[in-house]
């Protein structure tokens, strides 16, 4: 992800990218990293913030990338589509294709540096921007929100007590 961040910055290099959790702070292992591959220009390294902080930060993003090997369903992505903040994510990483089947950004090998850019470019065109900002809200809305998750329950258990 910091390595197509970087191949990304040099055609728009006002973006920054944001780094939030562990190890990703000043001094830690991904700033260390990103000095010795000489790509730490617009990168910023947060490390571990309180989640209210967190949610604040989100807020004023304008692409998510997640570029996690491997998630059952990320709350902090279903975050972010809510807020309607397209996303790139990975298209084998656990749940994510499932919570992206229907938009909300786009998918990519998130081993691959290329593929990560290139869905960074076509996330960022406008009028793909655009749906994509529309569809993350839809499908957290409609899957996601509380009602959403409360009535899947209720109707799991009406299916167990019918039998």
């Amino acid at each position: 992800g910091i390595e197509a961040f970087a191949a990304f910055n040099k055609k728009y290099p006002n973006a920054q990218l944001n780094l939030y959790g562990a190890c990703n702070g000043k001094g830690d292992d991904a700033e260390v990293w990103c000095k010795e591959q000489n790509i730490s220009a617009n990168i910023n390294f947060h490390g571990e913030i309180p989640f209210d902080e967190l949610m604040v930060a989100l807020s004023k993003a304008d692409i998510f990338l997640h570029t996690s090997l491997e998630e059952s369903c990320p709350m902090v992505l279903i975050e972010a589509m809510a807020m309607g903040i397209p996303s790139v994510a990975g298209e084998k990483a656990g749940g994510i294709p499932w919570m992206m089947e229907e938009g909300g950004g786009r998918l990519a090998d998130i081993t691959n540096k290329e593929s990560i850019l290139q869905a960074l470019f076509e996330v960022v065109q406008p009028q793909n921007y655009r749906k994509a900002s529309e569809q993350a809200r839809n499908i957290a809305v409609t899957r996601f929100s509380k009602d959403a998750v409360l009535n899947k329950y209720l109707e799991a258990y009406k299916q167990i007590l019918a039998k």
